[in-house]
């Protein structure tokens, strides 16, 4: 994406890019969060995906505003229900099963805000959870050394295999199958949720 550094997540109604542009570095704490006893998110990290959240529900919440009266984005990434859960708490489950790193699922961010951009796509909540998964999928497959099917990550996301494998491939599609992003550029994106945190 060659504007990449004009946008982010600006899907029409909101830029928050000079906010990234011009954050400061910050230091992480390596406390860590126990779930379930086996694994653990550190503190740190929980409060990334939360500042991720909250970024994105406020995003929704200013398309929904300006767009409430239209009807947006009819394909393959909407749903007609929403999900018993929220977003925080799906990328939480996210990021707790499929024991990603940090940095792929803020790359799955970068993803999404390359598919709004390219495509004047605009997020819901009766699309962001499809997005998250699709982006996510690939962001795994790109960053992680270990991998697992499609099936185990359809279970994460409570979707049939064959819903997440279109989602992937058409999400792929439209951001030009382009999953490479630069150092610099992941940094500021990084730099931004942790000193929102």
């Amino acid at each position: 994406m060659d504007n990449m550094e004009e946008s982010l997540i600006s899907l029409n109604s909101t830029n928050i890019t000079d906010n990234i542009l011009n954050s400061p570095k910050t230091n992480n704490s390596n406390e860590t969060i126990k779930c379930n006893g086996e694994n653990s998110i550190s503190e740190s990290n929980l409060k990334i995906i939360s500042s991720i959240a909250s970024n994105l529900e406020d995003i929704i919440h200013d398309n929904y505003n300006i767009y409430k009266n239209l009807i947006l984005n009819t394909d393959n990434f909407s749903s007609i229900y929403l999900p018993c859960i929220s977003i925080e708490d799906y990328l939480k489950r996210i990021f707790y099963y499929c024991k990603i790193n940090i940095s792929t699922l803020i790359l799955a961010i970068v993803y999404i805000d390359n598919f709004c951009e390219l495509n004047g796509y605009i997020l819901t909540l009766n699309n962001i959870y499809r997005i998250i998964m699709a982006s996510c999928l690939l962001s795994i497959k790109f960053n992680e050394d270990i991998c697992y099917g499609n099936s185990f990550y359809a279970k994460v996301g409570s979707y049939s295999v064959e819903l997440l494998n279109n989602l992937e491939y058409e999400f792929y599609i439209k951001i030009n199958f382009n999953l490479l992003v630069k150092e610099s550029y992941y940094e500021k994106y990084f730099n931004y949720f942790s000193r929102n945190c």
